[in-house]
């Protein structure tokens, strides 16, 4: 990490990371030494001026998307999902952000994948899981296209290194539209330095 008094995070997201995320990075950070100033842009706005010139002013971007905010009841509905038009929109997707942040920003950008554990525990057909496994489709497909340029996270990887029981909360979900658990935004922040140092 380079050596600065402050440095400046930002959290793309179409979670409300606000409650339990940010605190939990800013404590680890905290205990490592490190200062830090955390911003957060809701995915929907992050062309907006604000959100561009607060690229322009992060030394790290965080992109930490949320699969079942981004098309709710999608594992809900029937089986005729066209799976290739979502992974193509979703490639899109994060085209478009990058392109923001390299057109505003040389801040490092760390990409958090998708997750579909929470729906895969219930939605399971035989040996293979709803959308034939749409969400390890997408994290492939933006891995691969953005590979250069992003430090991926497999978000998946982190859940299970804590346990999908103790990664997810109902209360939090609903309550504050932040479907993790105090324990994985903890987790998370661990992710952060270490992948940042």
């Amino acid at each position: 990490m380079q050596d600065k008094s402050l440095f400046e995070l930002t959290i793309v997201s179409n979670l409300s990371v606000e409650p339990f995320l940010v605190p939990s990075v800013n404590r680890i950070f905290e205990q490592n030494g490190i200062r830090i100033r955390i911003a957060t842009v809701n995915y929907d706005e992050y062309c907006s001026t604000e959100s561009l010139q607060r690229f322009a002013e992060s030394d790290f971007i965080v992109i930490l998307l949320n699969f079942e905010n981004a098309y709710p009841g999608l594992l809900d509905g029937d089986s005729t999902t066209d799976v290739s038009a979502i992974v193509d929109f979703e490639l899109e997707k994060a085209r478009r952000i990058r392109e923001a942040v390299n057109e505003n920003s040389n801040a490092s950008v760390l990409w958090f994948g998708y997750e579909d554990w929470q729906w895969n525990s219930s939605f399971v057909f035989g040996s293979q899981h709803a959308l034939n496994g749409l969400v390890d489709k997408i994290n492939a497909q933006i891995r691969e296209e953005l590979d250069s340029e992003i430090t991926f996270i497999d978000t998946k990887r982190v859940i299970a290194s804590i346990g999908i029981s103790n990664a997810y909360s109902i209360k939090n979900k609903y309550r504050w539209n932040y479907l993790y658990s105090q324990s994985l935004s903890e987790k998370i922040g661990l992710k952060l330095i270490m992948a940042l140092s």
